[in-house]
């Protein structure tokens, strides 16, 4: 009997209920803490797995990308003469390369005022058009002037809020059209310095002035805005710097450019002249390996982290009578078996001449890992990048040359399609009438004030109101060239990045202006034409023709086609295939032949088994709602435990209570007793 001073009896009633119930509800403590510890376990063990899982996954990118494949790297044996760059279009080569000009922009300066914020330079309208200029620098006249048709015109209007030179040049700078427009002193007077931003003879600057004071070309004090012009009519601007094209040997050829920045020379290739040499520079072009070796090693990686944890979460230790949290669960074997089947079987359909990893030098190890051979893999992708492509990627391979495949979705089947095409894509354009003279016989078409004011519509944009600029025209592209750059100037196209290709036809004596955009959405308008312009130019208000998506079927079933390019929809094992249809005919197009490479279809099944909706997930989940259900079981248990305590607690107060009236009456009749007469206490 466990004794205690207290209250009432002395029973030390609370540690007897605690050793009561901590012997009551030991066993079903262990066996909760057991259930929750083993279901916690394997839920970290499912973490852990679904983490390398997606790990893998994450070290399939590089593989999984098509521009990762036939990669070129391009060197400069001096980067001080060029530096260079090199696409996948780029054929691995070397040249030699001289440079013995850079390109230039032009620069202009206007006449000297005698204060840049407080001096009036006149009111009117500054034109700009981007062309080749035949300048005179002796007698600092322009000679005569062709238009750029690729580049846009820009009319200015200066007023009373911008006719000081700071006015004019803040208004030019504003407007970013292609010109830099700064102020300098030069002792004599405050000037207004203009730059092209584009270098290159047909980007020279010429400036028309319709000045207030009805004189465009004057020069003086006096003259009011005309002195900012720079045309043939008047020079007024000093021309300090002009625009000349880069000029320089490819392998001995002569190559001329209008800038530095060479795009078109070597096909892929990008080189930037930075100076002038004395003797041949050595360009380079050859295969880029090392960007997919280094993605194939992510790759191995990958794997054997992948194998390497699964192991240790499955395996069994004879040694030390150890087992894996995760040993004999179904998940993991499933996922493992799904990844060796993606892995060690060949890919079915594929375009190329590689279809197993053993081709490509992968080895197996004995603990079932991955090993490259990586100086076979070097060389196989060096000599045939494109094999290696159709292994690891998602690839559609066109037996037409004019087709181009986009991609793919995950509805899209291995297979072989046919390709139909019964429209192709065009674009909207608006067809002038046969209005103009004939230029071959030396007639001309004078612009004025009563046919140089036109409005379009351009895929649904207003260009608003746009003059042309006056004078007499001798060819029909002069023309063609003026309505383009006009139209392409347009803030409102240039906003919507749109614009317009404008031709003459010698055959009809007509024009043509055409949407650069491909596609039902493309179309051209002319809302106002103003006076003569329909009659002398033959460009009369009206809707021109819409263009078209192209449309045609794929594996037989009609595609959905935007533009040039056409998705095959569902109902078709081509479902979600996407191929671009450039030029060629109409009619039968020939094949497209798809296949799954490996990386593709690893990334396919892991994302499978990690996605929301997914297996390892949905087990993930039911743990976690087991270890809830666990611990409401534990907090069930608390409430009992509680009750019990309190039901024992109220039972071992009323014993101490009842134990403490017996005491106390003990103690009252002792009393009573030694009090009686007689009796003889004995002390001894």
């Amino acid at each position: 009997m466990i004794t205690a001073t207290g209250v009432g009896s002395g029973l030390d009633v609370s540690g007897l209920v605690k050793q009561l119930v901590e012997a009551e509800r030991a066993g079903s403590d262990l066996q909760l803490t057991r259930e929750s510890s083993k279901l916690n376990a394997k839920l970290s063990a499912l973490g852990t797995l679904k983490g390398v899982v997606g790990s893998f996954q994450s070290s399939l990118a590089g593989l999984n990308n098509l521009s990762s494949y036939g990669k070129r790297t391009a060197t400069s044996s001096d980067d001080k003469i060029f530096s260079v760059v090199a696409d996948g279009k780029a054929i691995p080569n070397s040249y030699a390369i001289e440079v013995s000009k850079l390109a230039s922009s032009q620069a202009l300066a206007s006449v000297a005022v005698a204060d840049s914020t407080t001096t009036k330079i006149g009111t009117g309208t500054l034109t700009f058009r981007f062309g080749n200029m035949d300048y005179d620098a002796d007698t600092e006249t322009v000679d005569g002037f062709t238009l750029n048709p690729d580049s846009k015109v820009t009319t200015l209007v200066v007023d009373e809020s911008n006719n000081t030179l700071e006015g004019l040049m803040t208004s030019i700078n504003k407007a970013n059209f292609g010109v830099k427009a700064s102020i300098v002193n030069d002792g004599e007077g405050f000037r207004l310095l203009l730059a092209s931003d584009k270098t290159g003879v047909q980007n020279s600057l010429e400036i028309s002035v319709d000045d207030a004071d009805g004189i465009d070309t004057d020069a003086g004090a006096a003259a009011g805005l005309s002195n900012f012009a720079f045309n043939s009519q008047g020079a007024n601007f000093s021309q300090t710097r002009a625009a000349a094209n880069s000029a320089f040997t490819i392998n001995g050829l002569s190559v001329s450019n209008a800038s530095n920045h060479i795009t078109t020379a070597i096909p892929g290739v990008t080189i930037d002249l930075k100076g002038v040499s004395t003797g041949p520079v050595q360009l380079d072009v050859k295969s880029d390996t090392t960007s997919i070796a280094n993605a194939m090693g992510a790759f191995v990686a990958g794997y054997n982290q992948f194998t390497k944890t699964v192991k240790s979460l499955t395996s069994y230790n004879a040694a030390t009578n150890t087992a894996g949290v995760l040993l004999g669960d179904a998940s993991a074997r499933a996922i493992v078996g799904q990844v060796d089947g993606v892995l060690r079987n060949a890919v079915s359909g594929i375009v190329g001449e590689f279809g197993s990893l053993s081709e490509i030098g992968m080895k197996t190890t004995a603990t079932g890992e991955y090993t490259l051979d990586t100086d076979k893999f070097k060389k196989l992708l060096d000599s045939d990048p494109d094999s290696i492509k159709a292994l690891f990627t998602a690839l559609g391979v066109p037996t037409d040359p004019d087709i181009k495949y986009i991609g793919s979705s995950s509805a899209t089947r291995t297979g072989n399609y046919s390709l139909d095409v019964s429209q192709l894509a065009d674009a909207g354009y608006f067809g002038g009438s046969s209005a103009l003279p004939d230029f071959s016989l030396g007639n001309t078409l004078t612009l004025n004030s009563g046919n140089n004011t036109i409005r379009l519509e351009v895929d649904g944009i207003s260009t608003g109101d746009l003059v042309l600029t006056e004078g007499a025209y001798t060819s029909g592209e002069s023309l063609a060239s003026e309505l383009q750059a006009r139209i392409n100037g347009s803030s409102a196209l240039v906003k919507a990045s749109t614009s317009v290709n404008v031709t003459y036809s010698a055959e009809t004596d007509s024009l043509t202006i055409k949407s650069a955009t491909i596609g039902s959405g493309s179309s051209v308008k002319v809302v106002f034409s103003a006076g003569n312009m329909a009659a002398d130019l033959g460009l009369p208000t009206g809707a021109g023709v819409a263009g078209h998506d192209v449309a045609g079927t794929i594996n037989g079933v009609a595609g959905k086609g935007i533009g040039e390019v056409l998705t095959a929809q569902s109902g078709n094992n081509a479902e979600g295939l996407v191929v671009a249809i450039n030029g060629g005919t109409t009619g039968s197009r020939g094949t497209v032949k798809f296949s799954r490479g490996i990386a593709d279809q690893l990334n396919t099944l892991l994302s499978a088994i990690t996605a929301r909706d997914g297996s390892l997930n949905d087990r993930i989940e039911n743990l976690g709602e087991k270890i809830a259900a666990v611990k409401d079981k534990k907090s069930d248990m608390e409430v009992k435990w509680t009750a019990i305590t309190e039901r024992y607690t109220a039972q071992f107060n009323a014993l101490d209570t009842m134990l403490a009236g017996l005491k106390s009456t003990s103690t009252y009749l002792e009393t009573q007793l030694a009090n009686l007469p007689g009796v003889v206490r004995n002390n001894n």
